[in-house]
């Protein structure tokens, strides 16, 4: 991936504004995120198709922990890896988000091991 002036100028601002990390935990910038983000073998952590449903874990790069602990002196890991479960034909059923790759890595596994449990659960509550 080439960048170009403008981008870098961007990427630049986009430094200072949001907090993005590589798989490992370290923080990096903006232009390495955008690099990283176009390659599937990165970002992808595990897909697992069962029972037609598709357990899904993958890098997310950007900090989702969003301040969890804004105004304190404890500083929290960042949420940079999340697992969801889809159905072919539905949106998403379930999502939990990790700070490291071995929590995602362990939660895919959970989610994969307690499939049929998260789909009654969310049966329902659908009814």
């Amino acid at each position: 991936m080439t960048i170009d002036k403008e981008e870098e100028v961007i990427f630049n601002k986009l430094d200072n504004l949001i907090k993005v990390y590589n798989r490992n935990g370290d923080k990096i910038t903006y232009s390495e995120y955008a690099q990283l983000l176009v390659d599937d073998d990165y970002k992808v952590v595990k897909q697992t198709e069962k029972n037609g449903y598709i357990i899904s874990t993958v890098w997310l790069g950007i900090d989702h922990s969003f301040g969890r602990f804004f105004g304190s002196e404890e500083k929290s890991k960042p949420i940079i890896f999340e697992t969801m479960i889809f159905k072919y034909s539905t949106c998403d059923l379930y999502q939990d988000r990790y700070a490291t790759e071995e929590e995602a890595i362990k939660g895919h596994k959970w989610a994969v091991d307690n499939l049929d449990e998260i789909i009654k659960g969310e049966e329902n509550e659908d009814n």
